[in-house]
């Protein structure tokens, strides 16, 4: 299991037409969770832009 322990300091409220178009909940545009990179991947494309090579994942 993993948990994520967020600080909020500032929050800024959106229109809520701003939020019906977003169709947060609307499940037809949902992204699988299958189809999310993984920590690992996300780690290493950031660190790819930020001009510094790095691989985390092992090869395929």
């Amino acid at each position: 299991m993993i948990a994520l322990w967020v600080d909020v300091e500032e929050v800024f409220l959106a229109p809520s037409k701003v939020i019906t178009r977003a169709r947060l909940w609307d499940p037809q545009v949902r992204i699988k969770r299958k189809d999310f990179p993984t920590m690992g991947q996300m780690l290493e494309k950031q660190l790819a832009f930020a001009g510094r090579w790095v691989s985390i994942t092992p090869p395929h």
